[in-house]
């Protein structure tokens, strides 16, 4: 974070955003590979990947935000940032949370006529016979 702090001054936020963006999906490829016999290196390094750029995302994130913002106001203005950004993971983690370990049942209970849709279309190409 210190590092992404003193960027901040040279870089435009917008370009440190896209560096922790490009670092985090890095870390997360690198994560998505492992398996139950994965040791204590093959999660260090994908780990302190995203955290770097938690730092190149967060500190941005919140500079630019209260950048407009006067002194006076700025306790207020940062717990309300702050209260805001609490709520919008809480409110997001529990349905990517199911869509991500239940995909199939997601998408069915979503969008029926789509996945219907889907399904015949694919027996179609696979020249698989549909059920009765």
């Amino acid at each position: 974070m210190p590092i992404a702090g003193r960027l901040t001054r040279v870089l435009d936020p917008r370009v440190e955003i896209t560096i922790g963006l490009a670092f985090f999906a890095l870390g997360a490829w690198l994560m998505g590979g492992l398996n139950q016999y994965a040791g204590y290196w093959d999660i260090f390094w994908p780990r302190t990947c995203q955290g770097f750029a938690l730092g190149f995302l967060f500190v941005p994130l919140t500079t630019t935000a209260l950048s407009g913002i006067a002194r006076g106001a700025m306790a207020n203005a940062t717990g309300i940032y702050t209260l805001v950004r609490q709520l919008g993971g809480s409110f997001a983690e529990p349905p990517v949370g199911s869509w991500s370990s239940r995909p199939s049942r997601f998408l069915a209970e979503m969008a029926p006529a789509r996945t219907a849709k889907w399904v015949s279309s694919a027996r179609c190409f696979a020249n698989l016979p549909s059920r009765p």
